[in-house]
Parts: C-alpha cells; sequence; structure tokens
C-alpha cells in the first residue's frame, strides 16, 4: 500500500511506481463495439492507426477521410474533449458522461460499424496500463489539465471508479510542488502575515495538449517544528489555457531537426522511439527558419488535434504576444515574482540555441529565476502531493469561486426580492479537505403535488457569471407543501459539490441534487410588485464644503428676538433645503438633508444638531411662527420637539396650519403623533360627507402622502386602523372621480397617493385584493384614468393598473415614481 503519481498529460505516460510505463500515450480503439480497447506498449506496436499508407487500418485519417476518424487516438484529444477550449474560461461546465464522444468507422460504407467512447473511457483505459488495482493503493494522484471544468472531474472520478484514493491533481499544482519542494523555506520572507504568503511563481506547462501559464501564490507554513513552501491555486478568476496545439508542435520540431518528415512523422512519434530521442539528446538543436518550414508543412498535418473555434498556435514566436497579453490579466502589481518554473515535454527542447519555453518567455521580464524541465516536474509533483496527503503533511491550496442559490424572499421592509444564499463560501481549501455550507438554507420548500424541486445556481468566474439549473427529485410526490433544509460541501478539484436536501420535518425525506440534470439556466425573473418597494428616501447630498448656509442660519436663529419680524434667510433657507434631484432608483432622491437618520447622514452631525436645537429655541419663543415651523417640517428626522408639539397640539384642537401638516408628513415617527393625524384626517373626510366640492382635505392629503411614502410604519394595522384606511382610500377614489374631468392638482395628488396607499397590502392581504369589491372600483378608475388626460397621466393610470393586479414590474414602479417630488 503506498502513495502514487501518475501523469498521463505528457509524451510519455508516468507512474511513480512503475519503472516500464514510458510510452507515448494513446489508446487503439477496436474494431467492434466489444472489443477492448488497446493501451501502453501493446497500443505501441499495433499497426491500426500508425499512419503507414497500408494495410487502410493503419491509415491516418482512416480511408483518408476525416469523417470516419481515426483507429488510434492520443490522451492529447481525449484531455481535449475532456476540457475543450469553448469551456476553459468555465470551471463550472456542463460536461456530462459520454457527452462527447470520439468515434471511427471501421467499415466506410456501414455506419454500423461505428464505435465511439467518451473521453473519460479513454483516459481510464490508459490508466489501466500503468494500475492493475486502484484499490491495492492508498492515494493515487492523477494529473489533469488545470481547465478540466467539475462536470468533467466527476465524470473522470466515476469512470476511475471514484475511490477515495483517486485525487485528481490539476497540473500546475503538481509543477509548483515540485518547484517548492526544492526550495529552502527559511530563504523565503513572509510578505503577509495573516495568509503566510511569500510572493509568486510562474508556471508554464508545456505538453501535448492545451499549454497553461498562470501565477501561483507561495505560502510558508508550519507544521510541528518543520516550515513547508506551498502553492495556492486561483482558478476563480482567469482561465490559465493558452490555444496551443502541442502535438503539432512536436511534429514540427521532429521535421525540422530531420527526425522524420510529414509522411511519417505520425508514425514515428507514436510507434516508435522518436519521443525519448527528442527529450533524451540534449544536442538537438532546431534552427528557426527550419522550424518554422516545418510549421507550415505540419498545418495541414492530419495528426492535428481537432480543430474548435479557436485556432491553436504550433509557433513559440507567435506564442509570445499572446502569451504576455495572457500574463497581464493575472499579474499581482502587489507582491513579488519569487521564480518561475517551466515544464512539459516542450519546454526544454532547444530552438535557436534556446529552449522553446524560454523562447516563448523571451520578451516577459517578470519571472525571476528561470527553471526548465522536461516533464519530471510534473510526474514528481503528483507523487509528492500523494505522499504528503498520505501523511497529513501541508501540501497545497485551491480556492474556489462561491455557490449561491437564488430565491425569492423578502427585505427588510417585507417587499418580494430576488437574492441568493450562499451554498458554498468563495475561499481557499486545504487539498484533500472538504468546504461545507456554513449556514443551511432553509428558505426552499417542495410544493404539495410534486416530487422534485429545482434550484438556479449561480457561480462568478472574475467577470463571468455562469448560470445553472439543477433538480433534486423523491420517490414520490408530497401531500403537503414541504419545507427543507439544504446543506452542500465540496472537496476542490473533485467533481461536483455533494448537496443534500432534507425536509425540516426530521426523517420525512432526504435526497441529493442530481448533477446529471444540470443544464444552462438564467437567473430567475425579477419579482412582481403589488406596492412600491422600499420607502422614499432623501439622501443628503451636502458635502463638508457646503456647510456654510447651515452655519449662517444656525447664528440668525441663535439671535432670534419674537418681536422682531421674521428674518427673510429663514425662508431663503427653507427654499433652499426644499430643493429635491431624482436619484438613480424610484423614490430616491438626492437633497440638502436626509429623510431618515437625519444626523447620522449629515456631512458634519454635530452642524445639524445645532441648528436645530437653535431652531427648537426659536419656536419655543414664538410657537405661532408658522415660518419657523414650516422650515422645521423640511428638517424631517432632525426636526426639533418643539416643533412636533406645536404641530401636535394644534392639529388635535383642530387649529391646524399648513405648516403643522407640513411637519406631520415629513417629520413625525412616534406612533401616538401619527396616530393624531390619522384621526384628525379620517374626523375630517366623514364630516365632508362625500362633498368633494370642498378643497380643505389637499394639504391633509399631501401630508398623509408624505407621511405613508417617507414611513413604513404609519400603515401597519397598530398604527392605521382598518376602518380608518378603508375611509382614506374610499375618499381618495371618490375625489379622483370628481376630478376625473379636471386632472388639476387635486387629481395628480390622487393619483401620487394612490400607489403609497396599496402599502398596506404589506400587512394586509385583503386589503384591495384583487377581484373584491373595493378593488373593482379602484381598478375601473384607473381603467378610465389610463385613457384620458395628459400621457404622462395615462402613463402613471397604466403603470398602477399593474400595481392593483400585482404585476407590476420595476419599470412600472419607475413611471410613478418619475413625476413625484
Amino acid at each position: 500500500m503506498k502513495a502514487i503519481g501518475i501523469d498521463l498529460t505528457n509524451a510519455v505516460s508516468q507512474c511513480s511506481s512503475c519503472a516500464d510505463t514510458d510510452w507515448f500515450p494513446a489508446v487503439i480503439l477496436p474494431m467492434v463495439q466489444d472489443e477492448p480497447i488497446l493501451v501502453g506498449k501493446d497500443a505501441k506496436l499495433h499497426r491500426r492507426g500508425a499512419g503507414l499508407l497500408w494495410p487502410p487500418e493503419s491509415q491516418i485519417p482512416y480511408s483518408n477521410n476525416p469523417k470516419y476518424g481515426k483507429g488510434r487516438v492520443t490522451l492529447a484529444e481525449a484531455w481535449r474533449y475532456l476540457a475543450s477550449f469553448e469551456t476553459q474560461d468555465s470551471a463550472w461546465d456542463n460536461y456530462q458522461p459520454f457527452q462527447r464522444q470520439i468515434s471511427w468507422q471501421p467499415n466506410p460504407a456501414d455506419n454500423r460499424s461505428k464505435v465511439s467512447f467518451s473521453a473519460e473511457d479513454i483516459i481510464s483505459e490508459a490508466a489501466g496500463a500503468c494500475i492493475d488495482n486502484f484499490s491495492d493503493h492508498d492515494l493515487i494522484c492523477f494529473v489533469v489539465p488545470d481547465d478540466i471544468g467539475e462536470g468533467a472531474q466527476q465524470a473522470l472520478l466515476d469512470r476511475l471508479g471514484a475511490t477515495s484514493a483517486v485525487h485528481l491533481l490539476p497540473r500546475p499544482i503538481a509543477i509548483a510542488t515540485d518547484w517548492c519542494s526544492r526550495q529552502n523555506p527559511d530563504k523565503f520572507r513572509i510578505i503577509d502575515r495573516d495568509s503566510g504568503c511569500c510572493g509568486y511563481i510562474w508556471v508554464l506547462s508545456a505538453g501535448l495538449d492545451r499549454w497553461e501559464f498562470c501565477p501561483m501564490d507561495i505560502r510558508k507554513v508550519s507544521f510541528g517544528q518543520t516550515e513547508f513552501l506551498i502553492p495556492v491555486r486561483d482558478h476563480t478568476e482567469h482561465s490559465s489555457g493558452l490555444a496551443v496545439d502541442g502535438l503539432s508542435m512536436l511534429a514540427a520540431y521532429a521535421i525540422g531537426v530531420n527526425k522524420a518528415d510529414i509522411s511519417d512523422v505520425w508514425f514515428k512519434i507514436v510507434s516508435s522511439n522518436l519521443i525519448e530521442e527528442l527529450l533524451n539528446d540534449t544536442s538537438l538543436n532546431c534552427y528557426t527558419d527550419d522550424f518554422h518550414r516545418a510549421c507550415s508543412a505540419v498545418k495541414e498535418w492530419s495528426g492535428r488535434l481537432a480543430k474548435t473555434n479557436q485556432d491553436c498556435s504550433i509557433n513559440p514566436d507567435s506564442l509570445n504576444s499572446e502569451l504576455i497579453k495572457h500574463a497581464n490579466k493575472f499579474k499581482k502589481r502587489d507582491r513579488d515574482c519569487i521564480g518561475t518554473i517551466a515544464d512539459g515535454s516542450l519546454a526544454g527542447l532547444c530552438m535557436g540555441g534556446v529552449s522553446i519555453a524560454g523562447r516563448v518567455l523571451d520578451q516577459y521580464e517578470d519571472y525571476g529565476i528561470f527553471e526548465v524541465t522536461n516533464g519530471s516536474a510534473t510526474l514528481n509533483g503528483a507523487k509528492l502531493v500523494a505522499q504528503q496527503l498520505e501523511r497529513g503533511l501541508p501540501t497545497y491550496r485551491d480556492r474556489i469561486a462561491p455557490i449561491e442559490i437564488f430565491y425569492k424572499g423578502n427585505d427588510e421592509f417585507w417587499d418580494p426580492v430576488i437574492s441568493t444564499k450562499t451554498l458554498i463560501e468563495g475561499t481557499t481549501v486545504e487539498a484533500g479537505k472538504v468546504a461545507r455550507t456554513k449556514e443551511p438554507i432553509k428558505e426552499f420548500f417542495i410544493p404539495a403535488g410534486q416530487d422534485s424541486l429545482t434550484l438556479i445556481l449561480r457561480r462568478k468566474f472574475g467577470n463571468k457569471q455562469i448560470i445553472r439549473q439543477v433538480s433534486a427529485g423523491l420517490r414520490e410526490s408530497v401531500a403537503d407543501n414541504e419545507n427543507v433544509v439544504i446543506t452542500a460541501e465540496v472537496r476542490p478539484g473533485q467533481g461536483f459539490a455533494t448537496a443534500l436536501i432534507r425536509s425540516q420535518r426530521p426523517g420525512f425525506f432526504e435526497t441529493k441534487l442530481n448533477w446529471k440534470t444540470m443544464k444552462d439556466g438564467t437567473p430567475p425573473p425579477a419579482p412582481k410588485y403589488a406596492w412600491p418597494p422600499g420607502v422614499a428616501n432623501v439622501h443628503s447630498n451636502v458635502s463638508r464644503w457646503d456647510l456654510a448656509p447651515f452655519e449662517e442660519i444656525s447664528k440668525v436663529l441663535s439671535d432670534f428676538r419674537p418681536r422682531r419680524n421674521t428674518p427673510h434667510a429663514v425662508s431663503e433657507f427653507r427654499k433652499y433645503i426644499a430643493f429635491w434631484l431624482n436619484g438613480n432608483e424610484p423614490y430616491q432622491y438626492d437633497g440638502r438633508i436626509a429623510s431618515s437618520d437625519s444626523f447620522n447622514r449629515f456631512a458634519r452631525p454635530e452642524v445639524l444638531e445645532e441648528l436645530s436645537r437653535n431652531l427648537g429655541d426659536a419656536i419655543d419663543l414664538a410657537p405661532s411662527n408658522d415660518q419657523l415651523i414650516r422650515l422645521a417640517g423640511w428638517m424631517y428626522e432632525a426636526c426639533p420637539a418643539s416643533a412636533i408639539k406645536v404641530a401636535v397640539e394644534r392639529i388635535k384642537k383642530r387649529q391646524e396650519m399648513p405648516c403643522d401638516l407640513e411637519v406631520a408628513g415629513k417629520a413625525f415617527v412616534k406612533k401616538e403623533h401619527i396616530q393624531v393625524f390619522v384621526e384628525m384626517f379620517v374626523e375630517r373626510i366623514r364630516e365632508l360627507k362625500k362633498n368633494y366640492s370642498i378643497d380643505s382635505n389637499n394639504n391633509w392629503i399631501r401630508a398623509f402622502r408624505d407621511l405613508i411614502r417617507f414611513r413604513v410604519d404609519p400603515l401597519r394595522p397598530e398604527f392605521i386602523k382598518d376602518s380608518q384606511i378603508n375611509t382614506i382610500e374610499k375618499y381618495i377614489i371618490g375625489l379622483m372621480y370628481y376630478e376625473s374631468n379636471r386632472r388639476g392638482p387635486k387629481y395628480n395628488n390622487c393619483l401620487y397617493i394612490a400607489p403609497h396607499i396599496l402599502k398596506r397590502r404589506r400587512f394586509d392581504d385583503e386589503f384591495l385584493a384583487v377581484d373584491s369589491k373595493r378593488w373593482k372600483e379602484w381598478n375601473e378608475m384607473f381603467e378610465y384614468a389610463s385613457k384620458v388626460g395628459m400621457n404622462r397621466q395615462k402613463d402613471m393610470a397604466k403603470a398602477m393598473l399593474k400595481l392593483l393586479k400585482e404585476e407590476a414590474t420595476l419599470g412600472d414602479i419607475k413611471i410613478l415614481a418619475s413625476n413625484e417630488k
């Protein structure tokens, strides 16, 4: 029992426990479906797909027609199927087992002769040539391309047997681990104490399939009395993959050094000892002109990897500029580069007196001490990780992108929102460890009569948002709505997360998300509204440099004398702070003083506090001064208590002035004050006895509109009774009917307050319920209003109809808010 590493991504297959596994990684496909796939040295000696002109099964492509495939498939091509260029920027791929088939048709005249295998089938068979029984080993680190996504990871693990002994190891991590093992930790200084980061290294993987180039943070960690350097992988921002056809580059190199020509290069690569000769002969040097001529020939080579919508480079010189652009995506400007390692079968091949890796990186200055190896670092790193994991030693860390679940919920105002809950947090996780849901998610239920739950999930990779839809099924449908609890756990780089869904009722049912149902999704549609969401709010746009008017009026008020005329500055300042600008969101404004939490939201709270105090002292001296009271109303929650006291008393006595109603609408917060206003407003309405010709209530309507648009509480049942809100809504709709021919200010006031009255629905499902008697009267009024009047009025009425029907969109809300002030 031991820990081993396997690398099937380079020009020779390698297993750290076997000495005779150095064969070109390719498989022989069967002539018939039941014939086994041939791998290893047996495949190397087989004539099928060997690239000869005769017999026909040796031809590449078969029968000289690419549509029939070929009888020999390289693992470089199989890896391309698992991690295609089309999905290289998505670590959350949609790959499913047997999704992409590799086929050949031995009998061109008979389509039924076609035999097909998935990429994971082919790779698994090749792995079987290295290890007879996976269960004979404690841990197997199986090297995979960096960009292989979770779906492909899971398919490969399933095909390999999904034993706990198999650990998929991204190739750059294997290379970085080898680099770390050869360094002295004492020579590296920690630059970030929280993480232990010492800097980063560049890793270039130059094999036969896709090349990879990425930075890797290096951390210093302690284990007992020993310090280790470990790499940290971050695949959540950008893909490390480069569009390179390494197999064709190898063929061009062999032709360039006169070890093959275009007619026999496939045969020599897959069936002879050419690979070993190229890798081991340090005297070989491909001249640049020779290589360029060889590249031109190889462009039409039948052995090239399957083309994708992204052209693949085979020329190191042309690759250089692309690599620099690629590297700039990752550049870490807040820390130092402490080294670079290039590994892979092609990295060390010499061209123009320089290694291919050195030639590619020639113009990139930020690569520190440069090391080149020919594939040994990948295998050695895999073996080291396996041994360290087995012994419980620090190995590497992997950053995962968070997984979020969309759900329909409610915000702090009890308004409908589409929000997300975090299923798995984005963090770095130690290799082999499990990341789990921190807070179980309880916002979902399976509806009665259904036997499944479909979830919409989101992950973010850099600036890219990926949405997936996935389901979990039950054995039978549920009789009633069943609340569920969702938790998940994931091992980074080891396939899909395991997401568990269980009933909140203990033991009733338990199931898992079935990732085979995963498909591309879209975010849930925006919620439909039955009332305007949130509250109207004025945000103070006054900066520290705009406080002179506040300080000046405060000084004026501190010297206020009742017997003098009210200074003209008071009315001018009131106009100054009463000026609003519409903000970017519905019912949001920019103004001089904030409408809620006024002191804390002001540039310098002490200036506003002093102004409020001086204004309050002035009102104490002259409580009947309407200009001072009106100014106090426009102070919102910074309104002095003395002004509120005066307004409450005068409203109670039916002696209110318009300025008192300004204070009520903008500054009443306490329940007892709001109840006084509501009681008197309702009393006045009832006294009118539906005589809408009297104009005395217009100021009351405006005040009530302010009260319910700037505050959530006034429409709560404990603030306003059912009978009171019903009286008010009937009066509003009746007045709107009465004014519908004139469509003047009073009509507009009704139009403006109507959406806010519907906020009562937050607390009462029966209020103006769809199809109720009262609802029908409102609906009839706004149906009429949507057809007459100015365009702005008609547009608002149409938006109100949707709100009444509980079908309003955010666009409708914006229309309703567009003309308010």
